[in-house]
């Protein structure tokens, strides 16, 4: 049936479920049990580099947390931890609980609105929402084929979060071609990078990383570029299971290198990084060769050559 699905049929032709479904159901489950577990350390990262415990109220309440915006932020602090604790714990215990999953999904939900409700937004917050979302889903053994069902759940979050990065790519480069016809400096400039750390510094305090490339601003730019290359394509990658690990790890350095030059954290992308893709339940096994012909752009060179070559008579 999915071989003719309108979505589907891409993943089908690349192999995506080339596994026996009892393997690929048995690395799912594991995947969700270890997502929870992971909830739970990523939740001490939380309560350790947490600054919101004073006794003052929420000033700019986002709305799912708006009806409690009378409570002081140290009980809402306290509070949300001790229930997130209990609640990712018996999730990971009973991971085929559909019920735990949900709980586990809103109250998450909450506790992101509730640390965006200071006037910022984190951004990284939402790559653990996705996937806790996408996990309510998965269904118990009671359901018809619920093997390929918690399949296709843990597929989709892969999914939905690869376009997370490229929806970033794509503005980094939507907004570059724009400021390439109104402004001095945009993507395609070798001092772009430079004035993003330039623009950074004026809020945080310079990384060694930082300085050097602000001083070898070429290699900044060629750096950027790398990086805006493996978010846009991001969602390519989707299909391509032998490339899974393999752009999990760039996204890793994409956020480890942002750590090294801007010291900006993003503390819950290597769960889920690791979690979908390192270890990711559809990933095949092939040669670095292989690997590289199945590149965005490179495989489309490939595609497109192979068909000109075939268009020409035999005494070509």
């Amino acid at each position: 049936m999915l071989s003719h699905h309108f979505f589907w049929k891409h993943a089908v032709r690349n192999g995506f479920f080339s596994k026996p479904t009892r393997v690929l159901y048995r690395k799912s489950m594991a995947l969700v049990r270890f997502t929870y577990v992971g909830m739970l350390m990523l939740l001490f990262v939380h309560f350790y580099a947490g600054n919101n415990a004073g006794t003052h109220l929420m000033y700019h309440p986002l709305w799912p947390v708006q009806f409690l915006k009378s409570v002081p932020v140290n009980q809402l602090y306290l509070f949300f931890h001790v229930v997130l604790f209990l609640v990712f714990s018996f999730t990971a215990m009973y991971p085929r609980k559909v019920g735990w999953r949900l709980l586990s999904f809103v109250f998450y939900f909450m506790y992101v609105a509730f640390l965006n409700s200071f006037g910022k937004i984190n951004h990284s917050l939402h790559l653990p929402l996705i996937l806790l979302f996408c996990l309510v889903f998965v269904p118990d053994k009671k359901t018809n084929q619920y093997r390929e069902k918690t399949i296709l759940a843990v597929a989709t979050a892969q999914f939905f979060v690869l376009f997370a990065y490229s929806l970033t790519g794509f503005w980094k480069v939507f907004w570059g071609v724009i400021e390439f016809f109104t402004k001095d400096v945009s993507l395609f400039s070798p001092l772009t990078m430079r004035n993003i750390i330039i623009r950074d510094y004026q809020l945080t305090s310079p990384t060694l990383v930082g300085e050097f490339l602000l001083e070898y601003y070429i290699i900044a730019w060629w750096v950027y570029l790398v990086a805006v290359y493996v978010e846009f394509f991001s969602v390519l990658v989707f299909f391509k299971p032998q490339l899974h690990r393999i752009w999990g790890c760039l996204l890793l350095g994409l956020h480890f290198g942002t750590h090294l030059i801007l010291n900006v954290n993003m503390h819950p992308a290597p769960l889920v990084l690791g979690v979908l893709f390192i270890n990711s339940p559809f990933y095949k096994k092939t040669s670095v060769l292989n690997s590289i012909k199945t590149l965005p752009i490179i495989d489309w060179f490939t595609f497109f050559t192979q068909k000109f070559l075939q268009k020409k008579p035999n005494n070509f």
